[in-house]
């Protein structure tokens, strides 16, 4: 069977911007969410005398991945506009706004799975001019969207899916039948 890949010459996709501010306040409040869980659970267990270890270790698990969150979401695109050969790429660092021209064979773009049993997901890299964007569905990308741009790059680089990359591109298309938001 021989998928077809109709992909449009021009993309053009445009978001409303979440405040870097607002991205950060999500995650620790994640974070503090996650504390407090912690900390309920071994209290209701009577285990006060590793209470104080067992946050603490919470603390840093949780921390080091909020920590890596942030930074991640530090550099941000925001709006991504091309041609087929001429991409403008407007982003963030921070909240100072940054625009760029290149052309799409400057542009690498990667996708990851990052699922876990109970929830399916993944994210984006587009790594172009030294700059390492990490697109996920955590504020203003949907899948539709990621899925989108993935493809719209590889197609007009003219590179091939791999079989991982197909077998994820299907996933993200039952994803999306099930859940259209």
């Amino acid at each position: 069977m021989i998928n077809f890949l109709i992909v449009q010459k021009e993309i053009n996709i445009i978001h409303e911007i979440t405040p870097y501010k607002n991205r950060i306040k999500y995650y620790i409040l994640t974070f503090i969410g996650c504390i407090s869980l912690f900390g309920i659970f071994f209290l209701i267990n009577n285990k006060v005398e590793d209470f104080g270890l067992i946050i603490l270790i919470v603390l840093i698990v949780f921390g080091g991945f909020v920590f890596k969150e942030i930074l991640k979401t530090k550099l941000y695109l925001a709006d991504f506009f091309s041609d087929s050969n001429l991409v403008k790429i407007i982003y963030f660092k921070g909240s100072n706004e940054y625009n760029f021209e290149t052309n799409i064979d400057n542009i690498e773009v990667q996708i990851r799975n990052t699922s876990v049993k109970s929830n399916f997901n993944f994210e984006i890299i587009i790594l172009v001019n030294d700059l390492k964007f990490t697109l996920n569905k955590d504020f203003d990308w949907n899948f539709t969207e990621m899925k989108l741009l993935f493809e719209y790059i590889r197609f007009h680089k003219n590179i091939l899916f791999t079989e991982k990359e197909k077998d994820l591109l299907s996933r993200i298309d039952n994803y999306i039948e099930k859940v259209p938001f």
